[in-house]
């Protein structure tokens, strides 16, 4: 594993447990907000080229969770 790998499971595993319990604050089903949060941390991962090392990381998870919340939220509207 190179530096940028053990970087990015290094700040996900530290800030899971927020970035779950943000979407658990909107998203009440339990397997839905695990869903949305694999979702998140794929997003993550793909786009950590992108990641500003001098900002939060939690943030930056949260909002790119933001818009997964609130696409989450528009299908479940559908159903």
């Amino acid at each position: 594993m190179d530096s940028a790998n053990d970087q990015f499971l290094e700040l996900l595993l530290r800030h899971q447990t927020e970035v779950k319990a943000f979407i658990g604050s909107v998203i009440r089903n339990r397997q839905a907000r695990d869903d949305v949060f694999q979702e998140v941390a794929v997003i993550l991962w793909k786009r950590f080229a992108e990641y500003d090392p001098c900002r939060p990381f939690g943030a930056w998870a949260r909002g790119i969770a933001v818009n997964k919340i609130l696409q989450e939220l528009r299908q479940q509207r559908r159903f």
